[in-house]
């Protein structure tokens, strides 16, 4: 006897909806920009770039393989140019040339293939004429650092750089720059308010992995009163330091002391031993002697951890440097120094 169709398309139905219920349900991967919002003018040569992800996992990993689905990262594009892959819910970006650009995200497998039936997304921001900017020149992200110092020198726009002492009101356009490890949020490590600066007191075996210690280096400008320029005008880079590279620690004078016009260099150093150059040593590989420099005068060597009678000029502000120096007198390959800001009365 045939069943009546009315129960048998009911009988089908149920099956169909126990069969669906029994499988799990996939929904299709999406990224959106969360920020900037499209058309946004933003007064800075900077900016933080974050997007929401949903139905899809973000993992640090690559593979030359297929990959897990429903994992991956996902790519920043500027101006249609590739400008990183990244593995988290935001990206920075800095050095942007004034004008109109055009941002752009798309996910992407452990494989770097593009997710399929994930479209990406754009968005536009200008960034006016007068924006401030500042950006850390000739060091590479993830750059190898064998020192306790790192040369890096800055090009600021559309910013005036003063010192902090001349006053603590706010003036647009005027201030220093902070430096922050790890990001904005953490405390100021320094701060200064000349172009050359030397990143000093690299210490790796505060954060060693695998013999190495990776810092994340940021550089801010601030007003003249310490608070960061709003929006943020910033710039960083990784780098990454052995724990077998040479250091020097400056521990008098220190910095911002108010010394005589003749003062005394006291240091320690790591992975380095002070020898004395007079006799002629022959060159060797992480030995020497070390010089000081005031307001990029050289005054001399010396070879002990403690000398005296450096002159520092006349009264106000000057800069006191100390460098490592091969048994040969020559710069080391990488060089290593330490720093402080002095004032004579």
């Amino acid at each position: 006897m045939r069943r009546p169709l009315l129960a048998l398309l009911a009988t089908t139905a149920a099956l169909l909806a126990a069969v669906s219920c029994a499988q799990p349900h996939y929904h299709r991967p999406s990224i959106r920009i969360v920020s900037p919002t499209d058309g946004a003018t933003i007064n800075s040569q900077s900016l933080f770039l974050t997007v929401q992800v949903e139905n899809f996992t973000l993992v640090p990993t690559l593979t030359q393989g297929i990959g897990e689905p429903y994992k991956g990262h996902w790519h920043l594009y500027a101006d249609g140019a590739p400008l990183a892959s990244v593995f988290t819910t935001s990206a920075t970006i800095s050095a942007i040339p004034i004008g109109t650009h055009v941002f752009a995200v798309e996910l992407a497998n452990e494989n770097e293939t593009p997710v399929s039936g994930a479209p990406p997304q754009f968005v536009t921001v200008t960034i006016p004429s007068g924006a401030p900017g500042v950006q850390i020149v000739n060091v590479n992200d993830n750059q190898l650092v064998n020192s306790s110092s790192l040369e890096m020198p800055l090009t600021v726009d559309n910013f005036t750089l003063v010192s902090p002492t001349a006053g603590t009101a706010n003036v647009a356009g005027t201030g220093h720059y902070q430096v922050h490890f790890d990001s904005l949020d953490s405390p100021a490590f320094d701060s200064d308010w000349i172009p050359g600066y030397t990143l000093t007191g690299l210490d790796p075996t505060t954060q060693v992995e695998s013999g190495n210690a990776i810092f994340d280096v940021w550089v801010a400008l601030a007003n003249n009163d310490g608070t960061l320029v709003d929006p943020p005008v910033f710039d960083h880079r990784h780098i990454i330091v052995p724990t077998s590279a040479p250091r020097l620690t400056l521990l008098s004078p220190a910095d911002g002391a108010v010394v005589g016009s003749s003062f005394t260099i006291a240091l320690s150093t790591v992975n380095f031993t002070m020898v004395d150059f007079s006799g002629s040593p022959a060159d060797s590989a992480g030995q020497g002697h070390y010089h000081v420099l005031v307001d990029s005068s050289d005054l001399g060597p010396a070879f002990q951890n403690t000398s005296s009678g450096w002159t520092a000029g006349g009264s106000g502000a000057h800069r006191v440097r100390v460098e490592l120096r091969s048994n040969t007198d020559q710069p080391l390959s990488t060089t290593v120094a330490a720093r402080a800001r002095v004032t004579v009365p």
